[in-house]
């Protein structure tokens, strides 16, 4: 399209001169029996006119302006497969015991060690909230 950009401008110059020309207005004016005086029949000849550019312009376009092929997009290769996952060395850890007293699923409370000193949780209407005080 770039490189017709010329041809379709001077396509462009020769319709808008052969339909925008005074004598084509008259000529169309005595074909139509419009009158150029009246303002309504002078606005229809001037509808005219603009169809006829816009057909003209189309075709000129469609027929005359041709696009280069662009080319078919080349194959993608297959993906290469994925080498086997490495296996970890396995590592022998003893289970970690938490100190926290956490509810328990059941909704009942966790069991409280007496020598240790306990544990203060966040309860509502504590006056505190997300980290500030009242």
């Amino acid at each position: 399209m770039e490189q017709n950009i010329l041809l379709l401008s001077l396509i462009t110059l020769v319709c808008y001169f052969v339909v925008g020309n005074p004598y084509t207005y008259a000529i169309m004016s005595k074909v139509t029996t419009l009158k150029v005086k009246d303002k309504k029949q002078h606005m229809i000849l001037v509808g005219i006119h603009a169809v006829v550019m816009t057909l003209l312009m189309y075709g000129a376009y469609l027929f005359l302006i041709k696009d280069k092929e662009c080319p078919p997009p080349k194959k993608c290769p297959p993906p290469k497969k994925c080498p086997p996952p490495k296996k970890c060395p396995e590592v022998n850890q003893a289970p970690v015991q938490q100190d926290v007293a956490q509810p328990k699923v059941d909704g009942s409370q966790p069991k409280v060690d007496p020598s240790k000193p306990p544990v203060k949780t966040q309860q509502s209407g504590s006056g505190t909230v997300e980290g500030f005080s009242f």
